[in-house]
């Protein structure tokens, strides 16, 4: 829902369309509103599952990443749909929603500094447990947060450690190689299976974008464009030609040159990211996008819309030429650069009167950087004519537009070429102590242990169960999910038989469901526990069945083995440990 209503303004700014906006208001007026009666702590942070965040792998044990009860980039996201909402609420006069949504907004920031920023060891948390303990896993979501800090270097620690850990040539991993929980390949059978990797080390494509947003807004586009140029080879030369993969292995494997690709072969978020980035990071284009005191007031965008051209072109770049779509209309745009100077060329292929542009001075044509840690860029403002090409030139510090010396109309502080002088991307190293890659302690079963067959042995046990009794007793409701089957929990038969060598199984029920993933599982959604009382001596062994089933087996039926069927096949002893 944050995400929702964030994208939503984006929409607006590039388009305009108040209608729609007035249209969508009651929407993002209920979203907030039902959030904070139903979704916020004392704090104002946004609360939610383990699995509730873009982590959402789960297992047979519960979330493979979890992430409950407050993580921080979710705490980012609401803030940033927190003022989103006071700008909507602002401009259909909603006085009483916008002030109160503006106090929430800004209690919910302190809160994070206090609760989320650890300033004696300068490290941001991934989330907050539901005990309120706090989690220091070092993982990408911490690139969310920049825009909680006020003060900004603050933040710094948490991108260099993200940087420096996380930021492979090839993409970001998801989680540090330092973490004993990593996993640097997605497919590693039969060790673990692959969503136990999907969120605890390999690589997310679409993870390149906010990375290479704040890399580039440092100045640090030669380095993110070694991200960018490997994404470009994939996107050429490798998997599905002209798209993107959704993950790839965190380190190359053994006599491999580089990470396998994996996940779905077009992932259109990563490929979005992708587009994304080429425009905002790099060229540095916002529609209606104010950095430098102007009124972000809907009604001022409206009769006042802008450009906004911040170019970070790295070193291998020198020219570009591109199209800015502001809704019906376009802006064609040249970039042209030497050493010491950056031309503009701006040319409406409409007519468009009152048209501005702000230009944020590029770092690297900033003549004095010195050794600084920290700047200023000069940002300039002009409006074109509609009818012509328009030419903005810096050259040695001197800014002209269409031939006459302009000045800049403030400045916007930045961080310095100094601050990142060591700064370096990961280097893909496989630890070998790692125990994911170790494999379980117990021995595995092989497909050829479970699915043998024989039709011959002698049946033991054979009970059948009415059809349609899969009521429960209350204490769970049949699952609302469209993916299940009705009838994939009502058992309809059970039997056993046996030979010399193995005892097999055999059960029914009245319907099973394949939602269309993980074939690995089978029919995954239906989940099963048969309890082996071997010795028959009462309250001889376990009862509790475990895996969220809150079922306690009777004391004359206390087992010795239970096994498990769904998510593969386990068995376990009495105390349920395989």
């Amino acid at each position: 829902t944050p995400r929702f209503v964030i994208e939503l303004y984006d929409y607006f700014k590039h388009t305009l369309d108040t209608m729609f906006l007035r249209k969508m208001y009651p929407v993002v007026k209920r979203s907030i509103e039902g959030t904070l009666k139903y979704h916020t702590d004392s704090l104002f942070f946004l609360t939610h599952g383990d699995a509730e965040t873009w982590m959402d792998a789960v297992g047979p044990d519960g979330a493979w990443s979890p992430r409950g009860n407050r993580a921080d980039d979710i705490q980012a996201l609401w803030y940033k749909q927190l003022n989103v909402g006071f700008r909507l609420a602002e401009f259909v006069k909603d006085e009483q929603s916008k002030q109160r949504w503006v106090e929430i907004g800004t209690t919910l920031q302190t809160n994070f500094i206090k609760h989320f920023y650890n300033s004696n060891t300068q490290v941001v948390y991934d989330h907050l447990n539901a005990d309120n303990t706090s989690d220091s896993q070092l993982r990408p979501n911490v690139l969310f947060t920049y825009s909680m800090f006020l003060n900004k270097n603050q933040f710094m620690k948490s991108f260099f450690d993200v940087t420096k850990q996380l930021v492979y040539p090839h993409g970001v991993a998801s989680l540090s190689p330092e973490d004993d929980n990593f996993h640097p390949f997605h497919h590693f059978e039969p060790n673990y299976v692959q969503d136990a990797a999907y969120h605890n080390g390999i690589v997310w494509t679409w993870l390149a974008g906010p990375w290479i947003d704040l890399a580039t807004q440092f100045g640090l586009q030669n380095v993110a464009f070694q991200v960018t140029s490997d994404m470009t080879r994939q996107i050429v030369s490798r998997g599905a030609i002209g798209t993107m993969s959704e993950l790839l292995d965190a380190v190359p494997r053994a006599n491999e040159s580089e990470p396998r690709l994996s996940g779905t072969f077009s992932q259109a978020w990563s490929l979005a990211e992708f587009i994304r980035n080429c425009y905002q990071s790099y060229l540095g284009v916002g529609v209606n996008s104010n950095v430098y005191k102007t009124s972000d007031n809907i009604k001022h965008l409206v009769s006042n819309p802008h450009i906004l051209l911040a170019p970070k072109l790295p070193l291998s770049i020198s020219k570009a030429e591109f199209t800015v779509l502001m809704g019906n209309d376009g802006v064609d745009i040249e970039y042209q650069k030497t050493k010491s100077q950056f031309e503009i060329a701006i040319t409406p292929q409409t007519f468009l009167p009152d048209l501005r542009v702000e230009f944020l001075m590029p770092q690297d044509m900033i003549i004095e950087q010195g050794a600084a840690e920290n700047m200023e860029l000069p940002i300039y403002r002009f409006t074109i004519l509609p009818d012509r090409r328009n030419v903005l030139i810096a050259e040695n510090g001197v800014v002209t537009f269409n031939g006459k010396n302009i000045s800049p109309i403030g400045v916007i502080p930045s961080f310095g070429p100094a601050m990142f002088k060591d700064i370096t991307l990961a280097t893909p190293i496989l630890r070998s102590d790692l125990p994911s890659l170790k494999g379980p302690e117990h021995s595995m079963l092989t497909n050829q242990d479970i699915k043998q067959t024989n039709s011959e042995a002698p049946v033991l046990v054979e009970l059948a169960d009415p059809l349609g009794d899969d009521k429960g007793d209350g204490d769970y409701v049949y699952p609302r999910t469209s993916y299940l089957n009705p009838g994939s929990l009502d058992i309809t038969n059970f039997s056993i038989s046996a030979d010399e060598s193995n005892v097999y199984f055999n059960l029914k029920f009245a319907n099973l469901s394949n939602p269309g993933w993980h074939q690995e599982y089978g029919f995954q959604l239906t989940y099963i526990a048969i309890a082996i009382d071997k010795d028959g001596v009462n309250n001889s062994g376990g009862r509790e069945v475990g895996m969220n089933s809150n079922y306690r087996v009777n004391s004359e039926l206390a087992f010795e083995n239970i096994i498990y069927v769904g998510g593969g096949i386990r068995l376990a002893d009495s105390s349920r440990k395989t």
